[in-house]
């Protein structure tokens, strides 16, 4: 089993890798064994792994409920998350209580989320199911639920007690699903590691593919990467803001058309490199580099976006300040910094891009 401690002042937890570690999910969590546990999870996730981890809980006469969330983002709206706080209340849970999101993305958010609110707090853990949650979401306790308005917009800063990641579960998720993780993946390396980004277009073909070996060394270096960030800037006011590369324009697309998170980023990162490029000197040889790698993830192609509907969108962001827009650029890969860009570029820049990429992508 491959540990990576994520280090804090207060709250410190590990974030235990290794394949088949849902059967040693009683050992690890061995001091709350008397407690109930809550597990939210959705049918979709649940209907593959019920036999095996019921079987893992009866045997240890763990006391457990399991609440099933909505699929899709629609599992964060605040309407249904409220009624969830009820149902908790019935059920018995109180402060001692521990709860478990066995998910993605959506259900650790709505996990952390709740966890972080129910009784103004109850300790939680992170059981990611999504290589996209495994290696970035699950970790550094950002939780976060939707409103009508956009995605993310309410949350809190809540630490689990721990993240158990379990490669097993990615034996069931659509390829879909792989190649949009590699869009978090990569960002690690563009931002940080140039040798990182190498050793992803050299093995692209082998992640798609699930090689055991491979996959575990990648969620093993991202979750490092994202540990590290988080244990220097818990509450995202400095560096943990590198990590929204590509998630301004990636967020107002994700909003706005029928695109996964993992897309909905790649064309955020694409965005904001094309801008690198063309205004801020990133050479053309790493320019091309990041976008033939892009090239080999499947996109869905975008119709001509709406800039100014875009753009406001984006002014929805929490990346969005007084001044103006901010945005995570690259001098170089493995070397990010941060800028504002004017409304009016940015528009610019929209239409642009679009023209580029179509023209690239047919």
């Amino acid at each position: 089993m491959k540990t990576v401690n994520l280090d804090l002042i207060d709250h410190s937890y590990p974030i235990w890798i290794n394949y088949s570690l849902t059967d040693r999910i009683c050992f690890l969590l061995e001091t709350y064994k008397s407690t109930k546990w809550v597990f939210f999870t959705q049918k979709s996730i649940y209907r593959y792994w019920e036999n095996r981890l019921i079987g893992i809980l009866e045997k240890d006469k763990i006391d457990y409920e399991i609440i099933f969330l909505e699929e899709g983002e629609r599992g964060k709206s605040i309407k249904l998350i409220s009624n969830i706080y009820n149902r908790l209340i019935k059920m018995g849970c109180n402060r001692d209580t521990i709860f478990l999101g066995l998910g993605g993305g959506v259900v650790g958010d709505a996990t952390g989320f709740i966890a972080s609110t129910f009784m103004r707090g109850v300790s939680y853990f992170q059981i990611p199911t999504t290589l996209l949650s495994m290696v970035d979401s699950s970790i550094g306790g950002k939780t976060a639920i939707n409103t009508s308005k956009g995605k993310n917009l309410v949350g809190s800063f809540y630490q689990p007690k721990g993240v158990l990641i379990d490669p097993d579960f990615l034996d069931t998720i659509k390829d879909e699903e792989i190649f949009s993780a590699v869009s978090e993946i990569a960002k690690y390396g563009i931002l940080f590691d140039k040798s990182f980004f190498s050793y992803l277009n050299k093995n692209l073909k082998s992640i798609i593919n699930r090689n055991a070996n491979i996959l575990l060394n990648i969620i093993t270096r991202c979750c490092e990467f994202k540990a590290n960030i988080v244990s220097i800037d818990e509450f995202d006011k400095g560096k943990r803001k590198l990590l929204n590369f590509g998630h301004t324009y990636g967020h107002a697309l994700e909003f706005n058309y029928n695109f996964n998170h993992g897309q909905s980023v790649a064309y955020g990162i694409l965005f904001s490199t094309y801008y690198s490029h063309f205004n801020n000197g990133l050479n053309k040889k790493n320019f091309n580099r990041i976008f033939n790698f892009f090239m080999n993830l499947n996109l869905p192609k975008i119709i001509k976006p709406n800039a100014k509907e875009l753009l406001k969108l984006m002014k929805r962001d929490k990346k969005k300040d007084n001044d103006g827009i901010n945005f995570v650029l690259i001098k170089d890969i493995g070397i990010p910094y941060f800028d504002k860009i004017e409304d009016n570029k940015i528009i610019n820049y929209i239409e642009e891009f679009h023209e580029y990429i179509s023209n690239k992508w047919s």
